[in-house]
């Protein structure tokens, strides 16, 4: 069985960043794709300084932590989107930090799309969206390809691994403000609450509450990046109790709580 792989656009953009981009120290639960017209900005991450080189493109893989910083204004085109199929452990055991494809791209070429509909009010909004998610799709491919070896092998694992689980991922998903217990997820799954406990881990390698939670945490994450929508609202729509039991739950996952996350991806 094939295993399934979705790719969510959260947001896309491109812009003139100057040394007032980003600043503040984060983690996120999404992927990052940039493409630089010119030289000058960087991240820091935990091993140092990553260049973004120009007119190449880059990935920033979910959940590592980092710091944007600029040091002349430049165009900066960059995507945000969450991969659903591959759980926050492989991520981090597999993608540890940003990479840069080795292809070479012009920034006005990858930006193409978002230039032309800034220029073209008419531009079908979903015909730009689709020529963002296959620049998100072609990239995610050739990193796979350019993986060293070790990490080639464990995603090849993954993908013979079992994918009985692979429409309750994505039921979880469409759910996350519902019920999700071990119990109700044993029911949609049709095995009795042991069984599933087992084989669930085994498949995905987190526990059925772990995904569930890290899951939420992603969510509300990208609500707090991406909405205006208040704690309270996030809180509540995304599964927690109440926001006092959230901001515990996010600062233990995150580092830091929900609204200074919010000024800092911000």
């Amino acid at each position: 069985m094939i295993p399934q792989l979705h790719f969510r656009l959260l947001t896309y953009e491109t812009k003139r960043i100057d040394q007032t981009w980003g600043r503040l120290e984060h983690c996120d639960p999404y992927w990052r794709l940039y493409v630089n017209q010119h030289s000058g900005a960087y991240l820091e991450i935990f091993d140092g300084q990553y260049f973004i080189e120009p007119n190449r493109i880059h990935l920033i893989p979910a959940w590592v932590r980092l710091r944007c910083q600029n040091t002349k204004p430049l165009n900066h085109f960059y995507v945000h989107f969450d991969l659903i199929g591959l759980t926050g452990q492989v991520v981090r055991n597999i993608f540890t930090r940003p990479r840069c494809l080795s292809r070479q791209v012009r920034y006005e070429q990858v930006a193409k799309p978002l230039i032309d509909a800034a220029h073209s009010p008419d531009a079908p909004s979903l015909a730009v969206t689709m020529s963002v998610k296959s620049i998100v799709i072609q990239a995610m491919r050739d990193l796979f390809y350019e993986l060293p070896q070790e990490q080639v092998e464990a995603l090849d694992q993954l993908a013979t691994g079992d994918h009985q689980f692979d429409s309750l991922i994505q039921y979880i998903d469409r759910h996350l403000s519902d019920r999700l217990d071990n119990q109700r997820l044993a029911e949609v799954s049709n095995m009795s609450k042991s069984h599933f406990i087992r084989r669930f881990h085994k498949a995905i390698g987190q526990t059925p509450a772990m995904y569930v939670l890290e899951r939420r945490i992603a969510r509300t994450a990208e609500r707090l990046s991406f909405t205006n929508d208040s704690i309270e609202r996030i809180s509540e729509e995304t599964g927690f109790s109440n926001r006092f039991y959230f901001t515990k739950v996010f600062k233990k996952i995150m580092g830091i709580p929900p609204a200074r996350y919010r000024k800092a991806v911000r």
